[in-house]
C-alpha cells in the first residue's frame, strides 16, 4: 500500500510501501529525508527548522515598531504585504502602501511582485521594476521596514563527507567530491563559502572548480561572501565570481559596491572580476569613472581596459581622463583606450 508523504515545503506525493525507511529527495525543494513507515500524512523532514520555524518565511529585521518576527510562506497561497489589515503580512507605516507587494510560488521559484506601490519595493538595495525571483537570504525593503526572505539550509546526507573528501589529499577522492558537490547545486555553494579563505590551497582550488561547475547557482552565496568581515574571504569571493564570467552578470551591482573596499587586494580582485564578466559591467563602470574617488576611478579605468572593444561607450570619458592632471589616472585611462580603441587617443 502506498505511503502518503507531505514534505515540509507543502509538496504531497506517495512512496512505495517497499521504500519505507529509505532515503528520498523532495522533487520540489530538494530536501532530503527518510521515508516513514506506513502512517497517514507523515511530515518528511530531517531539518531542525521544521519544529522551530517554517521552511520558507519572511523575517522582519528592521522597522519603526516591533512586529511578529517570522511570517510563513506557503506554495499554495499568495502572501500579500502592506499596511492594510487584510494582508497576510501587515506592516503599519505611512511609508508602506495599503497593498505594497506580494510573494507567490511560480514555475521559476518564489516570485516577488510590486503592486504599484508609492515608494517601491527594493531587493538587496535595488528597486525592482515589477517583479523579481527570490532564491534565499535576499533583503527586501518596503518603506521603513526591512525583511529577509529566508530558506533555512538543509544539509543533504553525505555533504559533510564530500567536503572532507575535498580536503583529503587523495586525488581520486577529491575528484569524485568535486563532481558530487557540483551536482548538489546551491546547497553545495552555501557550504563551500566557508572554504573561500583558503582558495590558495589545493582544496581551495578544487572548491573554486566546484563554483565554476555550479555556474549561476553559485552567485547568491558568493555575493553574500563579498560582505564578509574577512578580507581574504571577500577577495576570494570576487575571484570566484570572475571565474564564472558572464554567468555572474547578476553580481555586477554588488561587485561595483565592493570596488570601494579599503583593502587593495580586495578591490584588485573585484576589478579583475568585473573585467571577466564583460559588457554587463560597463554601465556601472562608467558611473565609477565619474566618481570623485581616485582609487575608484583608477580601478574602473583599468577594468574597462580589460573588457576591451565591448567597452567602446566609455571612450569619451576615458579620453577626458587621459588628459587628467593626476598622472596615475591619466596613465591608466590611456592604457585602457589603447585596448578599447587606439584611434581615439589624441596625439
Amino acid at each position: 500500500m502506498p505511503i502518503p508523504v507531505t514534505c515540509q515545503c507543502g509538496r504531497r506525493f506517495r512512496a512505495k510501501d517497499s521504500d519505507a525507511g529509505k532515503r528520498a529527495k523532495c522533487p520540489d525543494c530538494g530536501a532530503y529525508f527518510r521515508i516513514p513507515q506506513q502512517a497517514p500524512e507523515l511530515i518528511a523532514s530531517n531539518s531542525v527548522y521544521s519544529s522551530i520555524k517554517p521552511k520558507y518565511c519572511l523575517t522582519v529585521v528592521k522597522g519603526p515598531q516591533k512586529l511578529q518576527d517570522h511570517f510563513r510562506l506557503r506554495r499554495s497561497r499568495v502572501t500579500t504585504v502592506g499596511k492594510a489589515s487584510d494582508n497576510a503580512v501587515v506592516l503599519p507605516s505611512p511609508t508602506v502602501s495599503r497593498h505594497h507587494c506580494q510573494i507567490s510560488w511560480s514555475p521559476k521559484g518564489w516570485l516577488l511582485e510590486d503592486l504599484k506601490s508609492t515608494n517601491g519595493t527594493y531587493v538587496n538595495g535595488s528597486r525592482i521594476d515589477s517583479s523579481a525571483i527570490l532564491h534565499g537570504n535576499e533583503r527586501i525593503k518596503l518603506g521603513d521596514f526591512e525583511l529577509i526572505f529566508e530558506v533555512p539550509s538543509v544539509q543533504p546526507p553525505g555533504l559533510q563527507e564530500q567536503l572532507e573528501a575535498l580536503q583529503s589529499g587523495d586525488p581520486q577522492a577529491s575528484r569524485a567530491a568535486v563532481e558530487s558537490l557540483a551536482a548538489s547545486g546551491r546547497q553545495a555553494a552555501n557550504h563551500l563559502v566557508s572554504k573561500l579563505s583558503g582558495l590558495d590551497t589545493v582544496s581551495g582550488h578544487l572548491a573554486l572548480e566546484v563554483f565554476e561547475k555550479l555556474g549561476s547557482d553559485a552567485v547568491p552565496a558568493l555575493v553574500r561572501a563579498l560582505k564578509d568581515k574577512d578580507k581574504l574571504t571577500r577577495s576570494s569571493a570576487a575571484r570566484a565570481l570572475g571565474k564564472l564570467g558572464s554567468k555572474a552578470a547578476s553580481a555586477v551591482p554588488n561587485l561595483l559596491r565592493t570596488l570601494d573596499d579599503q583593502d587593495p587586494t580586495v578591490y584588485a580582485e573585484v576589478a579583475w572580476a568585473l573585467g571577466q564578466i564583460g559588457s554587463a559591467a560597463v554601465p556601472g563602470l562608467l558611473e565609477a569613472l565619474r566618481s570623485t574617488q581616485r582609487t575608484r576611478r583608477i580601478s574602473a579605468a583599468w577594468t574597462l581596459g580589460r573588457i576591451g572593444p565591448e567597452a567602446t561607450e566609455a571612450v569619451p570619458t576615458l579620453s577626458e581622463l587621459a588628459r587628467h592632471h593626476d598622472q596615475e589616472i591619466s596613465r591608466v585611462a590611456t592604457a585602457a583606450l589603447k585596448k578599447i580603441n587606439p584611434s581615439q587617443i589624441n596625439a
